[in-house]
């Protein structure tokens, strides 16, 4: 049980953890979809599309 208790904070962690890279990693695909028309209403340059979407889904 004490083990338990003290595995648990870290578990939450680890999958908060995963959630924000799976978060992560569809984002940057989406990005990278985005036609030019799109890329231009949110202000973003195809370069900078670029940039932010080929970073590594660990990586902010």
């Amino acid at each position: 049980m004490i083990f338990y208790l003290k595995l648990g904070p870290l578990l939450e962690q680890g999958l908060r953890l995963l959630r924000q890279w799976r978060h992560r990693a569809r984002s940057r695909r989406q990005l990278l979809a985005l036609d030019e028309q799109r890329l231009k209403d949110t202000g973003l340059s195809r370069a900078e599309a670029l940039r932010e979407g080929c970073k590594p889904f660990w990586q902010s």
